[in-house]
C-alpha cells in the first residue's frame, strides 16, 4: 500500500486561476493578468483560460480574455480548438463571439473533424444553423461518421 506522500505525488493539482476561468470570475482573471499571469497558461489537458471559460459558457469571461489578447485558435492536447469545444457543447453565442474575433471555421482536429462536424454529430442545431451560413466545407452527419470509420479502419492493427 502506498504512503500518503507517495499518493500525493500522483495527484494533479492545477492553479486556482483555472477554476476562476471555469466559473467566469472576471475580477480574478483581471487581477491575475494585471499581476503578470500568463494569458496562454495551460492546465494538464492543455486547456487555456479562454477554453475553460468558453467550454463552461462563461461569455463575459471569454470576451474579457479575448479583449486581453487570448488566442481564439489555440488547441488543446487532443488537437481540438476553442471553437470545436464550444460547438461540441452547443454554445452558439460563444461560437459567434469566437468567429467574430478570428476563429477559423475550417480547422480540423486529428480525427479530421471541423467545429461544424462536431456540432452536427452532437445534434447542436442552433450551432449548425449558425455555422452553415458561413463559408466552409459542409458535410452531413453520415459523411462525418463514414470519414471517422474509414480513418479508424485504415490504421494498422497490432500484430498478435
Amino acid at each position: 500500500m502506498a504512503t500518503w506522500e507517495e499518493y500525493k505525488k500522483t495527484m494533479v493539482v492545477e492553479p486556482l486561476i483555472f477554476e476562476e476561468a471555469r466559473n467566469g470570475n472576471c475580477e480574478a482573471l483581471k487581477q491575475y493578468l494585471d499581476f503578470g499571469g500568463g494569458l496562454e497558461i495551460r492546465n494538464f489537458k492543455g486547456h487555456t483560460l479562454l477554453m475553460l471559460a468558453a467550454y463552461n459558457n462563461q461569455e463575459d469571461a471569454a470576451e474579457f480574455l479575448i479583449e486581453r489578447g487570448a488566442d481564439v485558435n489555440s488547441t488543446d492536447d487532443m488537437g481540438n480548438s476553442v471553437l470545436m469545444g464550444v460547438c461540441f457543447k452547443g454554445h452558439a453565442r460563444l461560437a459567434e463571439l469566437l468567429l467574430s474575433n478570428g476563429a477559423r471555421l475550417e480547422d480540423r482536429n486529428p480525427h479530421g473533424m471541423t467545429a461544424l462536424d462536431l456540432a452536427k454529430v452532437f445534434g447542436r442545431k442552433e450551432v449548425v444553423s449558425l455555422l452553415s451560413d458561413r463559408p466552409a466545407s459542409w458535410a452531413d452527419p453520415m459523411e462525418v461518421a463514414c470519414r471517422l470509420i474509414a480513418r479508424k479502419l485504415s490504421r494498422p492493427t497490432p500484430e498478435a
